[in-house]
């Protein structure tokens, strides 16, 4: 396949069989319209991997956080199951050559199923695994209501002789329970007697990481992998890019890179840095990502950093096509909410 940088209409051409784009090209791209002009077919990236979904035996992990990380167990716990997956995930993967796509040769793929823009609407899965429910991309859909009816639709769209392995410690997932037809669910929790044996082979820090395990362990034995097997690739797994990812020292302080960037994962991820070195000293430097984030979020980002002994803020991240308007809530305004209205940290 040739790459190209930039965007040019002579590019695109009658003998395309297709044009595929990613949901953030808008519409007065030059190459988009090209091929709208010429009459080529035209699918968004979920609705090309939504084509991929129906041919093979698809398992789709969603969530609002943890979604990488579940993704990544199930398919290298499928792979130890000598199954061969096909895996597509949204971070890169040392076990997959440091990328975030495994091509298998059996009729399992292994899905992240990302929710911006309602983009897991678009698949049919075999199997659905979710991690949890949470107010994210609210510039998408407004409130926690609007976020639950997604998700909702997304499990509606599951094979019904398939299966769900939802968290049942998500209190807004939970919620939902009522609302779900299909006849086998299996609802997974981090106080259950699995959870034990599980927290004897993880390796990667984090509660929610315990939970991520335990959801990608129950898919992987309904999909008839030994539980040893699923024990093993676990135990070997250390994590992925940017998922609290080791990077060194400086000045005798280890650093990690992780690629927290709403105020639930913050606090995951604070806690998993005590977890992993209990009495010592954390400090975060943050990027926020994203304004209309930052903003619609803005208290509970106040509120995420409780437990840092340090905090440093840099300028908003701004995404493209995302920020256009101009934002009078930064960094610099979080910077002060912090310091006067949280508890901790006080150095900021």
């Amino acid at each position: 396949m040739r790459i190209h940088l930039g965007h040019k209409a002579s590019r695109i051409h009658r003998k395309l069989g297709m044009v595929i784009y990613n949901n953030a090209i808008p519409r007065d791209n030059p190459e988009w319209k090209r091929a709208r002009d010429l009459k080529l077919p035209r699918y968004s990236y979920p609705q090309a991997v939504g084509e991929i979904t129906k041919r093979l035996t698809t398992v789709a992990v969603a969530g609002s956080h943890g979604k990488s990380t579940t993704t990544t167990l199930l398919g290298l716990m499928l792979a130890a199951g000598r199954q061969d997956p096909t895996v597509l995930v949204g971070t890169k993967v040392k076990e997959f050559g440091n990328k975030n796509f495994r091509k298998g040769k059996k009729k399992y793929f292994v899905l992240e199923a990302d929710e911006f823009k309602r983009a897991f609407l678009e698949y049919r899965p075999y199997a659905a695994v979710v991690t949890n429910v949470d107010r994210e991309h609210l510039d998408v859909y407004g409130n926690l209501d609007g976020v639950k009816e997604a998700f909702l639709k997304f499990l509606a769209n599951v094979n019904p002789r398939g299966f769900l392995v939802l968290n049942k410690d998500d209190a807004n997932l939970l919620s939902l329970k009522d609302k779900l037809e299909h006849k086998k669910i299996y609802w997974i929790s981090a106080n259950g007697k699995d959870a034990e044996i599980a927290r004897k082979h993880i390796r990667i820090p984090g509660a929610h990481n315990l939970s991520n395990a335990l959801l990608a362990m129950r898919a992987a034995t309904a999909l008839g992998v030994p539980e040893e097997k699923c024990l093993k690739a676990l135990a070997a797994y250390k994590g992925s890019w940017r998922r609290m990812e080791y990077k060194g020292t400086f000045r005798g302080a280890k650093v990690y890179d992780d690629y927290a960037h709403h105020p639930t994962e913050l606090q995951a991820t604070i806690r998993a840095a005590h977890e992993a070195y209990p009495g010592k000293k954390v400090w975060a430097v943050f990027q926020p990502h994203q304004k209309e984030r930052l903003k619609l979020l803005f208290q509970d980002f106040v509120k995420a950093f409780e437990g840092l002994d340090g905090l440093v803020l840099l300028d908003t991240y701004e995404v493209a096509g995302r920020d256009e308007k101009p934002s009078k809530i930064t960094s610099l305004a979080l910077a002060d909410a912090v310091r006067y209205g949280g508890r901790s940290p006080r150095q900021v």
